[in-house]
This record gives C-alpha cells, structure tokens and sequence, in this order.
C-alpha cells in the first residue's frame, strides 16, 4: 500500500515537473521567437530605444568637435540673406583660412554648392582657401528617386514597373577640385533617425561624410597605421601612399578610404591585431590613438551604425556663423586641433521653419525644434572617435537573452500565486530595467524592452488559465473520484474552499428516503463477504439509479440502509413529485431485479418524509461525512420503520404526497413511532395512476375505498363492524399487510382498557 501510494506520488510530482518545465520552455521559445520578428525589433528601435535615452541623462559630448551654425542671428547681424546658400562664397573663403590659421584638424562643409556663384571670384576665392587648408570637405546631395520602366505595350491597365535609383548632386568642378573630399550624408526626412551611414550600401563601400571626416583628421596619425601595416602585411602596406604629400593628391583620401574599408573589413583578425598593438603602444599620443582606433571601428564595421546621441539640439558645441569669422585670438583658441562641422543650425523654431535641414530624433523637443542635419554629421563623427555607438543585441544573443526572460518570467508565474505572481513580475521588471539602463548609460549596450513588458502578462494571463485548466482538471477528478461518496456539487465547493468543511450549514425543506432491506442480517451470515459485497454492490446500483434519474442526492449508506434527500431551489411540489418518482421506480426496479438477479433477497422497505434539513459536512478534527441532519431524518426512518409493522414496501408522511394527484395513495392513520411526541399521518403509496392498466387501476381504488371505510369505522371505535370490513378486504387480499395489522388493532381494542379504546393514535413502541 505504502509503495502504491509512492508510486502515484512520484508520477504525480513527475508530471508536474514536467507541465511547469514545458511551459517554461514554451514561454522561452516565444520570446525567443519574438524577438527575431521584425515588426518587434522595429518596435523596439521606435520605442525602447527612446526610453533609454529619455531616462538617461544628457552626456557631455567630445570637446575637440565644434559647430559652426549657419542661423538666422548670424544672418541679422552680418546682413546677409535668410538663406545660407545665398550667402557669399567668399565668407566662407575667409571663414576657412581663419579656421586654417587657428588649427582645426577638419573642416566639413554641410552645405550644398551646386550652382556657381553669382560672382566667379568668390568661388576662385574660396577654392584657393580650401586648396590652401587641405582638409576642407564638402557635402554632396544624394537623393532616391523613382523612375517608371517601359511594359512592352503600353497597354492600359498592365502594371507598371517601377526602380529606385540613387541620384547623386556634386559641388561644382572648381570647388569639388579643391576640397580634400566630397563626400554624402544621407538621412530619412520621414523616419525618426537612430543611425547613421558610414559606407554606402553598394559593393564599392563608398565612405559617407563623417568616415571621410574621419580619415582627414587622422591624416597626421596615418604613417604610424602604415607602419603596423608594413609590420603585418607588407604587400598591403606597399599599396598606401607614403606621406601626407601623396595623401593630398585629389581622390587619394577616397581611394585611401575605400582600400582600407576593403582590407580590414576583409581581415578582422588582422584587424583585431593591429587595434591591439595600437592600444598598448606607449609612444603614440592619446590624440592619435583614438583617431586610428576610431578609423579601424568604422573600417571592420557594418554600414550603418546607431548612434548615441549626447542630447537634444546644441548638446554638441556650437559658435554662430558671424562669431567665427570674427578676427580675435580668442577664438582661434577655440578652433585648434578640433573638428570643424559647418551647417545649418538653429536653437528656435522659426529658424529651422525658413531653413528646414532638421530631422526628427530621441532629443526632438516638444516645441519643434529638432537636431540638424550637421548635428546628426557631427554626433556619428564623434561617436566614431569614441567607439561609443549605441550596440543592439545581436538576433541570436537578443534570442538567447528572451529565452532565459521568458522562462523565468513563465517560472515565477507558474510556481507563485496570483497575487505573488504579481509582485515578482513588478520586481523583476524594476531590475531588468535597471540593468538595461546601466548597460545602456555604462556600455552603450541596447537590450530589449518592449518584448519582456509584452512577456509579463502573457505570462502572468497563460500561467492563470493553465493554473485554472489545472484546477478544473483536478476538481474533475475529485468529483469523478469522490463523487461516488461526496455529490458532485460539494467536492467543487470544498475544491475551491476547504473552510466549508466546518462550517455551519444553511437549513432548507425537503424530502427524505430512507431504505432498509429487510432479511439482510441473515444473508450475511450465509455467505461469504467476497460474495456479499459483489451484491450489495448490484443491490445499491439498483437503488442509486432511481435516486439520480430524478434529482435525488444519496447523503449516507449504512450496512443495508440507504438515505436519499431532495432539496434546493426548486418549488416544495417538485422536490415531492421528484422523490415520490423515485420511490415508486425503486420500488419497481427491486421488484423487477428479484426476477432475474439474487437481490430478489434483499426487498426493500421505503419511507418519505418531509421537513427542515440541514445537509453539510459532518464531523470534526480529520474525519467529515457529508449528509442530512435534523427531525426530517429521524422521521423518515421511522415511517420506514414503520412497513415492518404494518405489513408495507413504501409508506410516506401524508404531508410528502399532499396535492399529487398523479400518485395512488392509501391513508393509513395516524401512527406514534419510536422517539417522536407527535403522531405522524402515515399513507402508503400504491404507485402512479398512470402506470397502472385499467383493471390495477380499479383494484387500487377499490381497495383504497374499503379500507377508507373500514379505517373510519375503527376510528369510530365501532371495532366489531371494522373488523368486519377489514375481514371483508382480507378475503379478496389475503396479503394486505395493513388489513392485517387493522384487523389485530380491533381485537385488541376490544379487550383493552376504556381510555385507550378512545385514542385515534396507534403507538408503536419497537422500531
């Protein structure tokens, strides 16, 4: 027994383990699964990222990068037109050799100059200055457009075919000759930006404006990169030009661009290696190192990257236009060794209104102003000297992360209660949102968001309908199992509240059966008990059918006795009807057994009564029984009782059957059972007046209507005249139990006392 019940203990812990390990799993593959979807990584990149740089704090950004701002107060007080691009050219001439004399490492022209001045020695003017500096870059326009392909026919209706195509605006020949570079700097107009574009797309790996910026500046750091790549790859490094001499050359800082994109982006061990050898020389300056670092991050980098924007709009550095061209040596100190980005910018938004280069970003602030186009330049081209971009997870590592978050979550939701489940989620996500903040404020590492928010109450919902699955499983079971001893109805209850075994339970009316077989005692003492319970077996199934089929509840079996009850909702009448249908098919089906099976030894006695009963949970400490307590009990044992005497299979209570018209019933008299102070008015029921053809009909009402008359007669203490007529039915039914019992009462009246010859109730002193 001990190892029976081991068994099932460890099969059941078993299986929970399994259920609980399954729906981890499955939580983990679903965020696993979530996570590689790209609508959810283009919610994240539209959403996540955006709470991260709004809860964290602005950074400082890089002190040797600098704007120069072409706004609407430089142009009110220089006098020039609203516009940038009308401005004089030979400004900006001025404006390169004051930044040339101060020291800037680059100069970077965010400003389109497309068409020739209206004035050629302003464009012959500004080129001698950039040709004189050397590190001057200027902005080409790169636009996508889309253009219609020829179908064949030219029918109507057939589709039209349709390609993008990249269109791409250069500075005029005499300045585009004299910049170190040109180079694009493309961003959606109509998209938030989060990155930036180091390359372009195609396989020529064309360097965009803050990578050609960034190969200007580290001019002065190349011939130490040239010597780690003579070191490493000398064939390679046979290739590069040798000095700044050559590097000046027109197209060289493109052509030196693009050989090295090729090289280390095709070699990321050796790239790997000479970043190392970099970063551990003692002799090189910090200056320089971070400039070649940088160079080779971009380099062995993919295209595009996200950046990590300092702030909203003038985080980056920023001198206006007409404070730059000013001659004073305070602002030379301010120019030297920096990186110079020139462009539109505006702090209000009636600037950026009239000039229109803003983008929206993170940092776009509610009034409507928005980073510029030279802000966003500037911002890539520092992060590169940083090597601080903002680094997503990669698909698998954001799998891997979403799987283990998936099943902890689906852990804590499985194993926790509700209101526990609860709690842990909003702990949990209080510390992954730390982490993913200090990873992203410390590291720039971007984790996920969104995903675990949408996992925590799927999680939280799956774990509560399987927990509830669960439930209505088990309490399935319970009632499959102990509804056999238990009703149905109650097991569910006590499944959901185990306080209601000791509570005190309502009263209501109802109807009681009580049932005892009448020669049991002396068939258990003739066979064996195998043989005994394979019969009562057979004998209660017999029992429990009728019961069932209308409503009843078996409350309590005892040795050969069984008690049945009927309450509820339900009108008194019906509760009635429904277990007077009951008794009369129990009564049948004992009858029509005895036929065929060996419970032909076992006939049925039957009482009904009606009343008050209280049905609930009996008992105390770790024993309860479920059944019906109070008189109504205790009376329908009686009248059951009460067949022995009177010669009866089913007698009831008068009050059970009154108002049944449909039941063929015989009253009996008023009888003062065992343990009761008042008399009970007994009446037996013959069976339904449906049931029976016409000749049973007529005998039952014949019978019924001579032992009325009779019974009046000794309730009239006429006992000779009423032993007469019960005399009379006896001859026509010798086997009528209550004639007999009648016909007895009249002799015995006669030769009893005065006083008890006047008494209309019958006592019954045996049970």
């Amino acid at each position: 027994m001990r190892r029976s019940a081991l068994h099932l203990t460890n099969r059941f812990c078993v299986s929970t383990l399994l259920r609980h390990a399954a729906f981890i799993v499955v939580m983990g593959l679903f965020g696993a699964v979530t996570a590689l979807a790209p609508s959810m990584a283009a919610l994240e990149q539209s959403v996540g990222l955006a709470w991260l740089f709004g809860w964290r704090e602005p950074i400082p950004a890089r002190s040797d990068v600098i704007i120069i701002a072409l706004d609407q107060q430089s142009a009110d007080r220089l006098n020039l037109p609203s516009k940038p691009s009308q401005w004089p050219r030979q400004l900006h001439a001025q404006l390169v050799r004051q930044l040339t004399e101060a020291g800037a490492s680059v100069i970077v022209f965010d400003l389109l100059f497309d068409t020739p001045s209206p004035l050629p020695q302003h464009d012959l003017a500004f080129a001698a200055a950039m040709q004189a500096a050397g590190n001057v870059i200027l902005t080409e326009s790169l636009e996508q457009q889309q253009i219609t392909l020829p179908t064949g026919s030219g029918e109507a209706g057939r589709p039209v075919n349709t390609a993008s195509i990249e269109q791409t605006t250069l500075p005029i020949a005499l300045l585009a000759r004299a910049a170190i570079g040109t180079a694009a700097f493309a961003l959606p107009k109509n998209n938030r930006v989060d990155a930036a574009w180091f390359f372009s797309s195609s396989a020529d790996s064309v360097p965009m404006l803050p990578t050609l910026a960034l190969q200007v500046q580290a001019f002065d750091a190349f011939p130490s990169l040239r010597q780690f790549l003579q070191h490493d790859d000398p064939a390679f490094a046979a290739t590069l030009p040798i000095d700044r001499t050559n590097i000046l050359q027109p197209g060289m800082a493109e052509k030196m661009t693009r050989q090295l994109r090729s090289y280390f982006f095709g070699h990321p061990l050796q790239a790997q290696r000479i970043a190392h050898a970099i970063h551990t020389n003692s002799k090189m300056t910090q200056q320089k190192k971070s400039q070649l670092l940088g160079l080779i991050d971009v380099y062995r980098g993919p295209v595009a990257r996200y950046l990590n924007f300092y702030g909203p709009p003038r985080s980056i550095d920023t001198v206006p236009y007409f404070q730059a061209v000013q001659q004073s040596s305070s602002m030379a100190e301010t120019f030297k060794g920096k990186a110079v980005f020139i462009g539109y910018s505006s702090s209000q938004p009636g600037g950026q209104d009239r000039i229109r280069d803003d983008y929206d970003t993170v940092f776009s602030r509610v009034d409507g102003v928005r980073l510029s186009g030279v802000e966003i330049g500037a911002t890539a081209f520092s992060n590169a000297l940083d090597q601080n971009f903002v680094r997503p997870l990669g698909g698998l590592t954001s799998a891997a992360l979403l799987f283990a978050v998936g099943g902890l979550l689906a852990a804590l939701c499985r194993t926790l209660r509700a209101t526990q489940s609860i709690a842990a989620l909003m702990l949990t996500a209080a510390a992954y949102a730390t982490l993913a903040l200090q990873l992203f404020a410390q590291h720039q590492l971007w984790l996920p968001l969104i995903t675990p928010l949408l996992l925590m109450p799927l999680a939280l919902l799956s774990a509560t309908l399987l927990r509830s699955l669960a439930a209505k499983k088990e309490t399935l079971r319970l009632q499959h199992t102990f509804g056999h001893f238990v009703p149905p109805h109650m097991v569910e209850r006590l499944a959901h509240d185990a306080n209601l075994l000791g509570a005190v339970a309502p009263f209501a009316n109802g109807v009681c059966m009580a049932t005892d077989a009448a020669n049991y005692t002396r068939l258990a003492e003739s066979i064996d008990p195998v043989a005994l319970t394979e019969l009562m077996n057979r004998y209660y199934a017999t029992l429990f059918a009728p019961v069932a089929t209308h409503h009843g509840i078996v409350s309590d079996i005892k040795g050969d006795a069984m008690l049945a009850i009927w309450t509820g909702a339900a009108g008194d009448k019906l509760l009635r009807r429904q277990a007077c249908n009951a008794a009369c098919d129990l009564h049948s089906a004992i009858l029509q057994a005895a036929t065929v099976t060996s419970a032909a030894m076992l006939p049925t006695r039957i009482g009904l009564a009606y009343g008050p009963i209280t049905v609930g949970n009996v008992g105390a400490a770790q024993h309860y029984e479920y059944r019906a307590v109070g008189d109504t009990v205790n009376t329908a044992s009686r009248i059951e009782g009460l067949n022995k005497h009177l010669g009866t299979w089913l007698l009831a209570a008068a009050d059970v059957v009154d108002g049944l018209d449909e039941f063929v019933v015989r009253p009996l008299g008023l009888f003062l059972v065992p343990g009761k102070s008042k008399p009970i008015d007994i009446v037996e029921i013959l069976g339904r007046t449906a049931a029976c053809d016409a000749a049973l009909q007529h005998f039952r009402h014949r019978l019924c209507r001579d032992f009325c008359s009779a019974l009046k007669l000794f309730r009239q203490r006429d006992f000779d005249q009423a032993h007469a007529a019960f005399a009379a039915i006896l001859r026509d039914t010798p086997n009528d139990g209550p004639s007999q019992f009648y016909s007895r009462e009249c002799v015995r009246k006669r030769t009893g006392s005065a006083s008890e010859d006047c008494h209309p109730v019958i006592c019954i002193t045996e049970k």
